[in-house]
C-alpha cells in the first residue's frame, strides 16, 4: 500500500510541474504574440490646405496648396481632395496657413462669375496701378451682338456729339466760326480692357485708374454711346486713333454732298 501512495503522489507531482511548464509556455507564447502584433492603423485622407495665409478674392495658384493626410475623423467633410478642385478659382475669405480648403471657401473658376479688382498673378504693392471694377451699360447691338462674356477683351469707343459753338470760345451769342458745326465723333477710348463679369446689358469691366472711372461715368451720364469691341486673344498691341467725325467718313468712303434742286 505504501509503495502505491508513493507512486500515486509521484504522478500528481510529475502532472503538476507538467501543468505548470504547460501554463508558462501559454504565457509566453501569448505574450509574444502581443508583441509582435502591429498596431491598429488610423484611416486617413487626402486634404487640400493652404502653405500660406490666403487672402479673400484671391485667385488659388498651384503654389498656394498642398495636400495633407487628415484622420477620417477630423477631416472636413466638404474639404477639397484634389489641388485641382480649387487652382483658378477665388476664395471668398481669408485662408490661414495649413487650414483646410473647404467648398464654401471658394467660387467658380475665374472668368465664369467671380472676379478679383486686381489681375492674376499680381499682388498689390505701394506702386501698384490704381485698378478699379466698375460697369458700363452697353446694349447687345453694341456688344458683339451680346455675344460677350467674362474673359473677354475688349476696346471701348464711345460716340459724343459736340457742338463747337456752345462748348467753345467764342461764347454765345458772339458769333461762331462758320467752319464749326454740331457733329457727332466716335473714337475708341480705352483699349485691352478685361470683362469681368456680366449682367445682361451691364457690363463689369477693370481699368487701371481712377481718371478712367471718372470719364467713363461722364460719358454714360451725358448721353454717349458706348460700344464693345472684342479683341483677339493675346493681342495686346496699342493701336492708337485720333476718331472720326463726317470729315473722315466723307473722305475716305466717298460719301457724295448732296445739293438742293429744283424738282
Amino acid at each position: 500500500m505504501e509503495d502505491r501512495a508513493k507512486r500515486r503522489a509521484r504522478l500528481f507531482t510529475i502532472l503538476g510541474l507538467v501543468l505548470a511548464l504547460a501554463a508558462a509556455g501559454g504565457t509566453y507564447l501569448f505574450a509574444s504574440q502581443a508583441q509582435t502584433v502591429a498596431p491598429v492603423q488610423e484611416e486617413r485622407v487626402s486634404v487640400v490646405v493652404a502653405v500660406r495665409d490666403l487672402q479673400a478674392r484671391q485667385i488659388i495658384d498651384a503654389s498656394d496648396v498642398t495636400v495633407a493626410q487628415y484622420p477620417v475623423a477630423v477631416a472636413p467633410p466638404t474639404a477639397a481632395k484634389d489641388p485641382k478642385d480649387v487652382v483658378g478659382r477665388i476664395l471668398t475669405s481669408p485662408v490661414a496657413r495649413n487650414e483646410p480648403i473647404t467648398a464654401v471657401r471658394w467660387t467658380v473658376p475665374q472668368g465664369q462669375a467671380a472676379f478679383t479688382v486686381m489681375p492674376p498673378g499680381e499682388t498689390l504693392t505701394p506702386t501698384s496701378p490704381n485698378y478699379r471694377a466698375l460697369s458700363i451699360t452697353v446694349p447687345d447691338q453694341n456688344a458683339v451682338g451680346g455675344n460677350l462674356v467674362p474673359g473677354d477683351i475688349v476696346d471701348v469707343v464711345g460716340t459724343i456729339k459736340i457742338d463747337p459753338c456752345i462748348s467753345f470760345l467764342p461764347v454765345p451769342p458772339q458769333a461762331c466760326d462758320q467752319k464749326r458745326y454740331a457733329d457727332f465723333q466716335a473714337k475708341t477710348i480705352y483699349e485691352s480692357v478685361p470683362i469681368l463679369a456680366r449682367t445682361g446689358a451691364v457690363y463689369t469691366i477693370r481699368v487701371s485708374d481712377l481718371e478712367t472711372v471718372q470719364k467713363l461715368y461722364y460719358l454714360q451720364a451725358s448721353g454717349a454711346q458706348l460700344a464693345m469691341v472684342l479683341r483677339a486673344a493675346k493681342d495686346d498691341r496699342v493701336v492708337a486713333t485720333t476718331g472720326t467725325s463726317f470729315e473722315r467718313v466723307y473722305k475716305d468712303f466717298g460719301y457724295k454732298v448732296t445739293e438742293r434742286f429744283s424738282p
